[in-house]
């Protein structure tokens, strides 16, 4: 668990477990330990590397803009730092888009590539709803309080927040220090909103799944 220069910024990684690698690339706003629940399993199979995508969690926070291809050159850089030359990549949401454009910009450092709710972008796929971007490019100026419940009534179903909305209110107190601020956040909406690999993915050569 430390830091590591890649691409001009400081980024923060952890790595886990012993066996082929495996980099993970987690979504808007988050960071790694939102993989808390699959790094244990993972890393019985592989050499996890999560980390902390530029603007998020403990990375570095540049002001303006962010885009897909400037973080799909974090993580090479990072994998450059780590000495790792390939891996199998694993992406979620925004870290799903990350990992497509990795693919095609970086095709020979793919072993495998998995995505997770994620999208192509562009005009010919559809959109996340408007109400779901407005979170997240106004949360990091919310009171903790509010974006804790505004998060969850976005992220999880009625009957779920029943079952389950005190440890989970409970863990995002505890994960609050490491929200991401309000211009870390715009940096990477913006870069999810320009985001489009819909007329490129056929040059994806890695197996995929999705």
């Amino acid at each position: 668990m430390s830091t590591i220069k890649a691409n001009g910024i400081e980024l923060y990684y952890e790595v886990h477990g012993d066996g082929p690698p495996l980099l993970l690339i987690m979504g808007l706003g988050a960071n790694a330990t939102a993989w808390w629940k699959q790094v244990p399993a993972l890393s019985q199979r592989y050499t996890v590397i999560a980390f902390d995508n530029r603007g998020a969690g403990r990375s570095e926070k540049p002001s303006g803009a962010y885009s897909i291809p400037q973080m799909a050159d974090d993580a090479a850089a990072l994998m450059d730092a780590l000495a790792i030359p390939a891996s199998h990549v694993f992406g979620m949401s925004l870290g799903g888009m990350i990992a497509q454009e990795f693919a095609l910009r970086h095709p020979e450092r793919v072993r495998a590539l998995i995505l997770g709710g994620t999208w192509l972008g562009g005009p010919k796929t559809q959109s996340p709803k408007p109400e779901v971007m407005v979170y997240f490019a106004t949360v990091g100026s919310l009171p903790v309080g509010q974006a804790i419940e505004r998060g969850m009534a976005l992220l999880y179903s009625d009957e779920f927040l029943a079952a389950n909305k005190e440890w989970l209110v409970k863990r995002a107190i505890e994960m609050a220090p490491l929200m991401a601020p309000a211009h870390g956040l715009r940096g990477q909406v913006m870069a999810a909103m320009s985001h489009n690999t819909f007329d490129r993915l056929g040059s994806i050569a890695a197996p995929t799944i999705t």
